[in-house]
Formats: structure tokens, sequence, C-alpha cells
């Protein structure tokens, strides 16, 4: 399995360095003043999104840290384990979609922060959990979590973004969830558009 992952991620940076478009080189003078570092360290509003960000995702990855080691601690088995990671894959598959439905139309700030939260509550759960049956619990409602922050998450960090030459990228980091989201921004050399300010939903 292990194998077959490095060998499938090696082939979609195969494809990404030979297949997709370089893009337009911008020049000096459509780069903002301090450049990529000052314009990204002036952005208040997305600097504490991806810090956000980066604590629900660290919370989001104990489902391959310490969740495993609680389920074993708690003397069940790793067979255990596999169905519980097995039931928040069927949550995803069955949930997410008609959950994106539904939550793209709300605000985007409440919808992430109660994502957040219900991610927090399922590990912090997790710490009393002693049987299948609780651990199925915790696993529905972290899940559910990652469900509702994820999505909107991913589209709302383009309504953050100052400037069009910061890019961002979002992709699924563990087990077979939507959960934690790794947000990167490219140098402002390799990207298609000047740097111009992009409306905010605070400006309205």
């Amino acid at each position: 399995v292990f194998a077959a992952d490095a060998a499938t991620s090696v082939v979609a940076g195969i494809v990404a360095l030979v297949a997709l478009p370089e893009g337009r080189r911008s020049t000096r003078d459509e780069e903002p003043e301090g450049g990529f570092r000052g314009a990204l360290a002036a952005d208040r509003p997305f600097l504490l999104f991806l810090g956000a960000t980066i604590l629900v995702t660290l919370v989001a990855f104990q489902s391959t840290a310490s969740f495993p080691l609680q389920v074993r601690e708690s003397g069940l088995t790793s067979v255990h384990y596999g169905l519980l990671m097995s039931l928040n894959g069927a949550l995803v598959v069955l949930f997410e979609l008609p959950l994106v439905g539904w939550t793209r139309r709300l605000p985007p700030r409440p919808v992430m922060a109660f994502g957040i939260a219900l991610t927090g509550v399922g590990f912090w759960l997790v710490a009393w959990a002693d049987t299948f049956a609780f651990f199925a619990l915790t696993v529905v409602v972290w899940t559910m979590g990652e469900i509702v922050f994820t999505p909107v998450a991913a589209a709302h960090v383009g309504d953050l973004l100052e400037c069009t030459a910061i890019d961002s990228a979002s992709q699924a980091t563990h087990d077979d969830q939507t959960g934690g989201r790794e947000i990167s921004a490219q140098p402002p050399r390799d990207v298609d558009a000047g740097w111009r300010r992009r409306p905010r939903p605070d400006d309205r």
C-alpha cells in the first residue's frame, strides 16, 4: 500500500512537471513593495486563517497518530481501528456533497468555526472512549467537523487573499478523509496575474 502510494505520488509529480502549463512570469513592476513575503506578512486576516488551519490540521492528524494508540490502549485491535477509519470514509462519501450544497449558502466564518469546534470536541471525547461504540461516536463527531470545515475553508481562502499573485492549494493529507488541509503560496514570478487587491466580503 505504501509503495503504491509513493509510486502514484511520483507519477503525479512528473505529470505536473511535464504537462501542466508554466504560466506567465510577472515583471518587477508588477511585484508589490516588499515582495511576496512583505505582501503576505501584511495580510493579517489571511495569516489568522492560516494559523487556524494549521491548528485544526494538527488536531485532525491525530486520527493517524494518537487515536490508534488510544484504541489499542482500550483493549481493541487493529481490526477495530480499521473499521473506525472505514466509518470515517463512509461518512465523507455519504455526507460531504450534501452538506457542501447547504453550507456554501451560509456565511463562511460561522460555518468554519462550527466545523473546528466539532473536530475539537470529537477528539476531546477520545480521551474518555473505552468501547468500540464510544470510539465510533467520536469518529462521527470529528468527521462531521472536518466535512463542515474543509470545503468552506478551501473556498474561503481565496476571499482572504489581498493579491492575486498569492496562490493557495488544499489537499487531503491523511487517510480517506477530507480533513487536514495545507495552504501553500507560490512566489509571484510563477503566476499568471499581477498584484491587484482582491475585494473582500467585508469591503461591502
